[in-house]
């Protein structure tokens, strides 16, 4: 529910649970994510080594996208410009150097 852009407190209206228990449960689950996140990072290639991209360069295309502040996301992959209601999706292109920051682009 909350990566459907529900606030805490629509989660917790819905489940008939408090507010800070939502809160809790959202927060503990992000730092679980990232534990695990710390834990793959620590067993990756050293970063003088290049990761190969997960699909073949040709697959991805699109306009590479920078901010979202224009847009309203409304699904998981799909968000709608602000001003004209247009619809995009996107896809992340993650970074093929260790260190690096990955990116969205049109698809």
């Amino acid at each position: 529910m909350h990566n459907t852009d529900k606030t805490t407190r629509e989660i917790a209206d819905s489940l008939g649970i408090s507010k800070t228990l939502v809160h809790n449960v959202i927060r503990e689950h992000i730092n679980s994510l990232n534990t695990v996140i710390s834990v793959i990072s620590d067993n990756e290639t050293p970063a003088s080594q290049t990761v190969k991209p997960a699909e073949p360069d040709e697959t991805i295309a699109g306009k590479r996208i920078t901010n979202f502040g224009e847009y309203q996301r409304i699904d998981v992959n799909k968000y709608a410009r602000k001003s004209t209601g247009e619809i995009i999706t996107v896809k992340f292109v993650p970074a093929t150097v260790r260190g690096q920051c990955g990116y969205f682009v049109t698809v």
